[in-house]
């Protein structure tokens, strides 16, 4: 993996152990923690129409599966926009 000049100096400062603790640290500790977690937990409910057939079969591959199918969907919209799935028309 190549590096940036910006990136070489950071790797350098961590190597060197070259870091000073901000006079706030707790305070930006919490700060970050709750934006962390804000954002990962953040989810939106939306509605989707699915025919009455591809409806049941998500629920079989559910049960299947032995998750919930609202689950299944959201994995598998997960995997797709990360990439590890692709659709085929």
């Amino acid at each position: 993996m190549k590096f940036d000049t910006y990136e070489q100096d950071i790797l350098g400062d961590i190597e060197k152990d070259n870091f000073q603790k901000v006079s706030n640290f707790d305070e930006e500790l919490d700060f970050l923690k709750k934006a962390s977690a804000s954002y990962t937990k953040k989810s939106q409910k939306i509605s989707v129409r699915l025919t009455e057939t591809d409806l049941t079969k998500i629920k079989s591959k559910g049960v299947e599966l032995s998750i919930p199918y609202q689950t299944l969907i959201s994995s598998l919209i997960h995997q797709f926009v990360n990439d590890k799935i692709e659709v085929r028309l």
